[in-house]
């Protein structure tokens, strides 16, 4: 991808979105920064979809350089959790889900909202679900 980059072969908004999406996925912190640059290159290039890859490539890099998230994107495995694998629709995922370590003040909803990121009550409700207790919850609320 580097190479395509550096040969000038990245030309639309839609290179760079999907260049971020790769290096976002690479475990360290320079790769995840760099994804974040992909992303907004891609966003001032037109692409208004990938203002979420931008804040999902930000919270990434800050917890990778051990900072709290700002967006609440990034919904981590917590080791004070059980992680069992629960199934949504005949699709298994790791339940024991945070978005700690997460500065929930940092940013305005709206703010979220720009960058096509739930808001906070829809943050909370979406760590219920993947860690099975949204059905427990909504049960009650019947």
């Amino acid at each position: 991808m580097r190479a395509l980059l550096a040969g000038g072969e990245l030309k639309t908004a839609n290179d760079f979105e999907e260049a971020a999406f790769i290096f976002q996925h690479v475990e360290d912190a320079e790769h995840c920064l760099f994804a974040h640059v992909l992303a907004m290159e891609a966003v001032v290039k037109g692409d208004a979809s990938a203002r979420w890859i931008e804040a999902a490539t930000l919270d990434r890099y800050l917890q990778l350089i051990k900072q709290r998230q700002v967006f609440g994107t990034q919904y981590e495995t917590d080791p004070n959790l059980p992680h069992t694998v629960a199934n949504a629709q005949s699709a298994p995922f790791l339940t024991g889900r945070t978005l700690k370590p997460y500065d929930k003040q940092f940013l305005p909803d709206f703010v979220r909202l720009d960058f096509c990121v739930p808001t906070l009550a829809q943050q909370e409700k979406n760590v219920l679900f993947v860690n099975g207790q949204w059905w427990a919850t909504a049960s009650k609320n019947y």
